[in-house]
């Protein structure tokens, strides 16, 4: 359950890795980047940054199909998980991550943001040009 002590003890920063090639995925890290306070989160582009993402078990594919982001202690974040951490501490955001954190509601909100970042994958050809790389290495 969401404890609202985490938000205001939480360290930082945040890394975050996100899929700068994407108009929706950049549109709403710019929308981050607007309210989050500043020095709080390490923005990652995967497209521009994908060196040493296997030291935290994650490949650049992987980044790419599942937004990810890691807290200072390097605890790795997936999907609304990963969401969810930058939502925390902010002002009205802790709210809906609060509800995520509902019996039965996480799992619901990891299955929507699996399906949809599945249907985001096969719809972008960054995606199967990265994936045909990744299958000729």
């Amino acid at each position: 359950m969401y404890d609202p002590d985490k938000s205001s003890s939480q360290s930082f920063p945040i890394i975050v890795f996100y899929d700068s090639e994407c108009g929706l995925c950049f549109k709403k890290i710019n929308y981050y980047c607007k309210i989050v306070p500043r020095n709080r989160i390490i923005w990652q582009g995967i497209m521009q940054f994908s060196e040493g993402l296997e030291k935290w078990g994650t490949s650049r594919l992987e980044s790419l199909k599942q937004f990810h982001a890691i807290d200072n202690s390097g605890r790795v974040y997936r999907g609304i998980d990963a969401f969810m951490l930058i939502w925390r501490p902010l002002k009205g955001w802790c709210l809906l991550a609060t509800v995520i954190d509902l019996p039965g509601i996480r799992q619901l909100a990891n299955t929507g943001y699996a399906c949809f970042a599945r249907w985001r994958f096969n719809r972008l050809e960054h995606f199967r040009l990265e994936e045909q790389n990744n299958n000729n290495n």
